[in-house]
């Protein structure tokens, strides 16, 4: 018996050790204006800085060397950049000149992003990531936060974990619509929007907003997102930052924002003036935007709750949601153009249908309920074998490939035909408490003759949190075989056999 005390208190000590110590992360964000591997794209010779002018070999490697060699000596963690080619290869060779440069080992964030060179002579820009892998991993897959053909590139989220004590935070790397508030203002707020949709998807509640968000605070966009508690840091830890200069203006137009248990564990934010004509001058700036350091001091948080209140019209676009075509047909969910819903038909497409139109994914840790909205119309086929070929569906380990997925189906209301009709139903109680589900709108037709039509519009998803909701283990650290745990907001210590006790020592029953 003294034995086992003594392995408790010793184990008690371990635990103390380790919540008192800080797990320091620095993290560098950057717009490196027009960054591209390929030569011949007229983006990398129409910049205002000559060392970004270039379409030689030469000029490449003096704009790879000058961004080396000012960010380099911060020896940080991650780097995140805006404005690289949207390819893996000038991911790879940035990771390869901060390697040579720092004596460290990086890696780049595969992203599967890319674009025809044939069709897009001035070339795509995305944004992306490199990381230092002897103190971070990637968690999870690198995905979006904008909508549409451009802005699924330049928005981005990318799970992090800490090597050295399992804390993982999310990085989402930004670049809003540029230009004059009173032209590119709505195209802003457009932006924030997606991004606020999207950051529910987080695969960790600590959240870091990063990038080149082309705004000022004040301005709506970024208002939205103080509004939904986003703290911004830079001017936290410095009252006059600036990170770009028009007509001899400073302005600080790249952000760094995080929520209240990331902002809890951010130790220090503050712009690196090495990149822009103002402050290393003309001939020698490699990007009109100066670079921003941030250090995370990582620490278990008591597990927190965030509301939902998602919404998506499909009044432009396909929006946040994935079409997925799992059979041979040719036809997918699809946006109409000048319609304001989203549609899908096997009619004239040949072969049978098995497509998905999949929402992003939403965590219902803590909520006990979650209401979904939306307004739907069916016609043609056979009326009576709608429920047989359109059903709305649930799943909670789905990741990528619905086939490989487990779907809960969800009744719903089908409509009279051609008549749109609003839906109103719950998440089944079995998908509450998960880490992240998604919902999935399904259609099948075993072959292109009697196909309907289905059309959607109008999505809504809204999850409140709850004290009494049933809460599962969020945080999940190894010391040894033995366990440290944090279950219903606090840490208790699992022994390999399963006993369970209390920072007391004290065996909980």
């Amino acid at each position: 018996m003294k034995i086992q005390r003594l392995i408790i208190t010793l184990l008690l000590i371990v635990v103390a050790v380790q919540a008192t110590m800080a797990d320091d992360i620095k993290v560098v964000g950057q717009n490196v204006e027009n960054l591209f591997w390929n030569l011949d794209r007229t983006r990398t010779t129409q910049n205002g800085v000559p060392i970004a002018n270039y379409n030689t070999e030469e000029g490449r490697t003096a704009k790879l060397t000058a961004i080396a060699n000012a960010l380099s000596s911060y020896q940080a963690d991650i780097y995140a950049f805006n404005e690289v080619e949207c390819n893996m290869e000038i991911l790879y060779v940035l990771a390869n000149y901060m390697s040579q440069f720092t004596g460290q080992t990086y890696q780049a964030v595969e992203d599967e992003l890319s674009y025809d060179l044939n069709t897009e002579p001035d070339g795509i820009i995305k944004s992306g990531y490199i990381y230092n892998t002897n103190k971070v991993k990637p968690y999870g897959s690198n995905t979006a936060t904008g909508t549409g053909y451009i802005y699924e590139r330049q928005m981005r989220m990318q799970t992090f974990e800490s090597l050295a004590s399992g804390e993982r935070f999310t990085l989402s790397m930004n670049h809003f619509k540029a230009g004059d508030p009173a032209t590119n203002g709505a195209a802003r707020v457009n932006n924030s929007t997606s991004l606020l949709n999207s950051l529910p998807q987080s695969l960790d509640p600590d959240i870091l907003v990063m990038g080149d968000l082309n705004s000022q605070m004040g301005e709506e966009c970024l208002n939205m997102l103080v509004s939904a508690e986003y703290e911004e840091q830079l001017l936290k830890y410095d009252t006059n930052p600036y990170s770009y200069v028009y007509l001899d203006t400073p302005e600080l137009i790249d952000h760094v924002f995080a929520n209240a248990t990331m902002s809890a564990q951010v130790k220090d934010a503050k712009m690196l003036y090495v990149a822009n004509p103002s402050s290393v001058g003309y001939n020698n700036a490699y990007s009109d935007h100066d670079p921003y350091l941030v250090t995370l001091s990582l620490k278990a948080q008591e597990s927190t709750c965030e509301n939902i209140h998602f919404s998506e019209t499909f009044a432009s676009s396909t929006g946040l949601f994935k079409s997925i075509n799992n059979d041979a047909s040719t036809n997918d969910w699809y946006h109409p153009s000048g319609k304001d819903y989203v549609q899908m038909s096997g009619y004239s497409k040949g072969g049978s249908n098995d497509d998905w139109f999949v929402s992003p994914a939403f965590n219902t840790i803590k909520k006990s309920t979650a209401a979904i909205t939306f307004d739907h119309c069916m016609s043609y086929g056979t009326q009576s074998k709608w429920p047989s070929q359109m059903k709305l569906k649930a799943s909670a380990d789905y990741t990528g490939n619905p086939s490989a997925a487990t779907w809960v189906e969800i009744p719903f209301t089908y409509p009279s035909y051609n008549s749109w009709t609003k839906v109103n139903v719950t998440l089944p109680d079995a998908l509450m408490g998960k880490v992240r589900i998604n919902i999935a709108f399904h259609y099948t037709n075993p072959s292109k003759s009697d196909a309907p039509t289905w059309q959607v519009r109008n999505f809504t998803l809204d999850a409140e949190c709850s004290s009494s909701a049933v809460q599962t283990v969020t945080q999940d650290f190894i010391i040894g075989s033995t366990r440290k745990v944090l279950e219903n907001g606090k840490l208790i210590i699992v022994t390999p056999d399963g006993s369970r006790y209390n920072l007391q020592g004290i065996e909980l029953q």
